[in-house]
């Protein structure tokens, strides 16, 4: 993905993210966003031995990320989905993730994290 269209999607997904009263943000709105960064992180690639284990930790962090549908507390899905992004964060870091990449991952990990707040904040 071009740096163009990682900035195209933030931009994106601060429009979805503006406060509108046309519509609200729901949490259904965020499990797309969820869906979409779990689809990134699945297909990264990855070097070194470990690869595996860390997609499979990154990829846990992410399940565990979701809210479910019956729930209105966020808690647990704010902080699986910062431990995400701080994994993913040193995997860039040790080379592990490229950069373009790692910062894909914090991109669409912190669009996730503000759609959960603004869901919030709307209940």
């Amino acid at each position: 993905m071009t740096a163009s269209l990682t900035t195209a999607l933030a931009l994106g997904s601060l429009l979805v993210l503006a406060p509108s009263s046309a519509t609200a943000v729901t949490l259904d709105d965020c499990a797309v966003w969820l869906q979409k960064l779990r689809g990134e992180a699945s297909g990264v690639q990855m070097s070194g031995a470990a690869a595996g284990n860390n997609r499979r930790d990154l990829l846990e962090h992410l399940d565990k990320a979701a809210v479910p549908a019956d729930s209105k507390d966020t808690a647990d899905a704010l902080r699986n989905v910062e431990e995400f992004r701080k994994r993913a964060a040193r995997l860039t870091s040790e080379g592990r993730v490229s950069k373009q990449e790692g910062q894909r991952l914090d991109t669409l990990g912190d669009t996730y994290r503000h759609c959960v707040e603004a869901a919030e904040r709307k209940h």
